[in-house]
């Protein structure tokens, strides 16, 4: 904030000096400052200062539509993490789809050395995972909700069927498992009307894993 102040123009510099004034520059001077003040404390037991790291979370690097932006952000944190080293206190967990010109980056020989991969599709099973969260959701509705005295009796509610078109259109993503949900489970309609109503919404798009999503917004903004 004091560097914006004193020069308002930094926020039209390239993204390397933002970097370094508003980021690198800050924390460098935070930590010297709390190294000091902690080392007296010390001294009379009074101790309160915490070093790093501190953990900076980049989600959905991917989204970010300039491919040259993707790559120029991950070498801008790998020349920061390699050129001070040891003063930061900063850990960077950057999630993205693995898109080619990300895996291209990361595999560069200055930035993986600093990198641990961690590759969910390989290991995980996301269409599982987002089945165990629906099954839950729909459990804690039908005990919860207005109308649970006539849900709870439905055993075939939600049908199989009706899961395994929620799972699908997930595409593995649990943004639109949690929209739907918290849709579906609006205490003041009824949530088997809704479920149908979700189902009928669907998007001939094969572009967009969101485009589902797009759909139910669309619906729930037009009514």
């Amino acid at each position: 904030v004091e560097n914006l102040a004193q020069d308002p123009a930094i926020l039209a510099y390239s993204m390397e000096i933002q970097m370094w004034k508003l980021v690198v520059e800050p924390l460098i001077k935070y930590n010297r400052e709390n190294t000091k003040i902690s080392g007296l404390n010390t001294l009379i037991g009074n101790s309160t200062y915490t070093p790093g790291p501190h953990l900076v979370i980049i989600d959905g690097l991917d989204e970010c539509n300039d491919p040259q932006a993707q790559s120029r952000i991950i070498k801008m944190i790998a020349k920061v993490l390699h050129e001070q080293s040891g003063h930061l206190g900063l850990q960077f967990l950057i999630s993205s789809r693995p898109e080619m010109n990300i895996r291209n980056t990361f595999n560069l020989p200055n930035v993986h050395s600093l990198c641990t991969n961690l590759v969910l599709n390989n290991h995980y099973d996301l269409d599982k995972d987002i089945e165990v969260y629906l099954r839950s959701e729909f459990s804690i509705i039908k005990r919860t909700h207005t109308l649970a005295p006539s849900l709870s009796v439905d055993i075939n509610w939600p049908s199989v069927e009706d899961l395994n078109t929620l799972v699908e259109r997930s595409s593995g993503q649990f943004i639109y498992a949690s929209t739907v949900m918290k849709y579906i489970g609006n205490n003041r309609r009824d949530p088997r009307q809704r479920l149908q109503t979700v189902i009928s919404l669907h998007s001939d798009s094969d572009e967009s894993p969101y485009a589902d999503l797009d759909a139910l917004y669309s619906y729930i903004l037009l009514t």
